[in-house]
């Protein structure tokens, strides 16, 4: 069996207990990654975030504006490989990649999506998952394939190589699941989403960035 097709909905109501350990497959994400010399100090001139101060070991949220304040994207930025990855919508990312490379030709900086997979693990055991496969201290730490990113306490973003991705599933006895427990997890935290049908319609302070 393919392991894509490993993952399967997983139909919760608010009082049933969730898996210890989860394992969703986050098609709706994707990824803008961004390299070269210039790196910090173009994306450091485009977002509202603050890049130059994001440590290693850190993740923020941030945004992407045009010339009115109004949002093209928002995204968790954090260090990935050689230089920055941007989890954000998949949806969004066709007019985000044209809008934030549009000044790219000035500096020494690279601006692709990814091809990584995006996986959510949540659940009690998920810091312990995590720990297993990196057990420093950090918010974002470099696993086998990629990096793991922490959302909150028990949940944690996994951007891996497509190989990566198939080992971590078939090796783990996790839950696996399609996004909808992943989204739900995302509205209790009233974590910010701009799909392709929200760009350009919100200002920063309306979504909480």
């Amino acid at each position: 069996m393919e392991w894509q097709t490993r993952f399967s909905p997983l139909n919760l109501s608010t009082q049933d207990a969730l898996p210890e350990l989860s394992i969703s497959r986050l098609d709706h994400l994707g990824m803008i990654t961004m390299v070269g010399d210039d790196k910090k100090s173009y994306l450091h001139g485009q977002v509202t975030c603050d890049v130059v101060s994001l440590e290693k070991d850190q993740s923020t949220l941030g945004a992407h504006c045009d010339a009115k304040g109004k949002v093209w994207s928002v995204f968790r930025l954090f260090h990935h490989g050689d230089g920055y990855g941007m989890i954000q919508p998949k949806s969004a990312i066709e007019i985000e990649l044209k809008e934030i490379k549009k000044y790219a030709v000035f500096s020494k900086v690279t601006i692709e999506e990814s091809n990584d997979v995006i996986l959510g693990v949540a659940g009690v055991n998920a810091d312990a998952f995590v720990s297993a496969l990196n057990e420093d201290a950090g918010d974002v730490r470099i696993i086998n394939g990629g990096t793991a990113v922490k959302v909150e306490a028990n949940r944690w973003l996994l951007v891996v190589t497509e190989e990566a991705a198939q080992a971590l599933i078939e090796n783990s006895d996790a839950t696996l699941t399609t996004r909808e427990l992943w989204t739900r997890f995302d509205i209790e935290s009233a974590l910010p989403f701009v799909s392709a049908t929200a760009q350009n319609e919100h200002i920063p302070q309306a979504l909480n960035i």
